[in-house]
């Protein structure tokens, strides 16, 4: 589309009017889809619970009341529902100087351009309760561009969550991908007079008429002034995952947990979108999901979505005699923010014809060697952290081929070759440092305090990357390399500079800010095996814990963030 650029494809952007209002309220339209009408499309698992997170944490730390949202879930969230939301109950309540925000979770898809208003030629659309084959049953990306435009207030944000790639749903256990695909020979295209009759259903319900209701080249037209920015969970290549481990598409959990606080960077109350876009990409990178977040516009990363949040979300130590409590999280909210379980969850996936078979039982001894690695799990009905498969080789030597696959894409890495007895053991020893590598960084993902007060702020130097705090404590960076080795630097007074020496440079760190000392496991300079490592992070897992929770912070970086600054 032209004004509202959906071309990085996949889930959230944000359109932005003028500077925020003092005082404005907010009022919002929040769309989830679970289980689609039609068959062939595959359905979602946590897109309504994804609502039901936006919206508390709306209400919970943004400031907006209950009954300035509106929710359509499932079958109730039709194309026609949709539009009438935001053409008429948004543009109805939300004044000029008010925010009207639109979020979407389920499916996205590209369809052929109908009006010649992209330069590749797609329209970004979104998958509504009853998408099927006709074309006018999508909400395309001019669609949502029209009916804002209608919209009176000031700041306009939109939140996709979902994919545009339409590359098609992989996965590997009960990890999904939020992209539905549909081919473009097989969508029929309806007249512009059946279009325009199924726009005026929506028209004929609203105080306001359209501005040109049957002029089709006005739909694409936002409003005078409007300023547009975008708020990208991926590139256009890349997939948008909703993960088993946290019950949430993986950009609304992250989000959302900045929201709450985390994405504060600056500690000065105010989170903004840039804050919002950092905080998201480091988490969402170091968790190895396939999608990066994107920001554009000019005045995108100053926009502030939280002004001043609750005390109590900025921990105990700032809190008052005086502050009220926040309202009491839905059921699943505590476990919203919660670390991972920092075990190494494996599943395993083999077509050999059964475990008696020659391959079965080499493979057997495979996974009997691995499992003993220090903080691997095998098996089990957790979501898999990571697939060993194993196929039979197609090649002269026959045997089989062992792989790890990436569950969140299905795809997998190199393989290991097995036609004799003697090449078990080799696969093993390959095997053992690719999991216990793994192992230590789902670990390191567990030194996670969202809750904590204390912020850590990262920037660009001649030598590397420097971390500042204001709290009095230790600064504590946390580097894994290859084979699960651990090396570990320490700021005694607030500071500290991570450059090439000692720490991996593309490996992920965890910063952790302590009243007192480092954890006793993790003595600063020290180098720690990679037999060791797993132990020594998760006795620091357990003796973080055991602090308060305004104690400590922590935060994940990348090196590579420097040359990006």
């Amino acid at each position: 589309m032209r004004h509202m650029t959906l071309r990085a494809s996949c889930a959230a952007f944000i359109m932005l009017a003028g500077l925020t209002a003092a005082h404005a309220d907010t009022y919002a339209v929040l769309v989830g889809i679970n289980d689609y009408q039609y068959f062939g499309v595959r359905d979602l698992q946590y897109s309504e619970s994804d609502v039901a997170l936006m919206r508390d944490t709306l209400i919970q730390h943004c400031d907006v009341p209950p009954d300035h949202i509106r929710v359509l879930l499932g079958k109730e969230a039709t194309r026609r529902a949709i539009g009438l939301a935001i053409r008429v109950w948004l543009a109805e309540n939300a004044g000029p100087d008010d925010r009207a925000l639109f979020y979407f979770a389920g499916h996205g898809t590209q369809l052929q351009d109908d009006n010649g208003d992209e330069e590749d030629g797609l329209d970004e659309s979104l998958w509504a309760w009853d998408t099927g084959i006709l074309d006018l049953t999508w909400v395309r990306d001019d669609d949502l561009n029209r009916w804002l435009s209608a919209v009176p207030a000031r700041e306009k944000v939109v939140i996709l969550d979902c994919c545009h790639s339409g590359t098609g749903s992989r996965f590997l256990g009960e990890n999904r991908v939020r992209a539905a695909s549909v081919p473009m020979s097989e969508v029929r295209i309806t007249s512009l007079e059946t279009k325009l009759e199924a726009e005026r259903a929506i028209e004929a319900e609203a105080s306001a008429p359209a501005s040109s209701p049957a002029d089709m080249s006005a739909f694409t037209t936002p409003g005078a002034g409007d300023a547009v920015s975008e708020f990208s969970a991926c590139l256009p290549h890349q997939l948008v995952v909703e993960t088993a481990q946290y019950k949430h598409g993986a950009l609304t959990y992250f989000l959302t947990e900045g929201l709450r606080g985390a994405a504060d960077d600056d500690a000065d109350g105010v989170i903004t979108l840039g804050e919002l876009q950092a905080y998201s990409a480091r988490r969402i990178q170091e968790h190895g999901f396939p999608q990066e977040p994107q920001l554009y516009g000019a005045e995108a990363p100053s926009f502030a979505l939280v002004e001043g949040p609750p005390q109590a979300m900025r921990g105990a130590s700032d809190a008052t005699a005086t502050t009220p409590d926040p309202p009491a999280p839905a059921d699943d909210s505590p476990d919203a923010w919660a670390a991972p379980e920092p075990t190494l969850q494996v599943a395993l996936d083999a077509n050999l014809g059964g475990p008696e078979t020659t391959g079965g039982v080499q493979f057997a001894r495979v996974v009997e060697a691995v499992a003993s690695v220090q903080g691997v799990r095998v098996g089990g009905d957790a979501a898999p952290d990571i697939v060993v498969m194993a196929t039979p080789n197609d090649g002269p030597a026959g045997g089989i081929v062992v792989r790890t696959a990436n569950p969140l894409t299905g795809e997998s890495g190199a393989g290991w070759e097995i036609s004799r007895d003697s090449d078990v053991a080799a696969c093993a020893d390959a095997l053992r440092p690719v999991l216990r590598a793994a192992a230590v960084r789902k670990a390191l993902l567990a030194i996670q305090n969202v809750d904590s007060p204390r912020r850590i702020r990262q920037s660009a130097r001649a030598g590397g990357v420097e971390l500042t705090t204001d709290a009095a404590g230790v600064l504590l960076a946390v580097s894994v390399a290859d084979a699960g080795a651990v090396t570990v630097s320490l700021g005694a007074d607030g500071s500290l500079t991570l450059a090439g020496d000692g720490i991996a440079p593309s490996r992920r760190k965890a910063i952790v800010v302590t009243a007192g000392s480092a954890p006793s496991r993790l003595t600063a300079g020290a180098v720690i095996e990679p037999e060791a490592a797993w132990q020594a992070l998760k006795a620091a897992i357990d003796e973080l814990a055991a602090l308060p929770t305004d104690a400590w912070g922590a935060s994940a970086i990348l090196a590579e963030a420097a040359a990006r600054q």
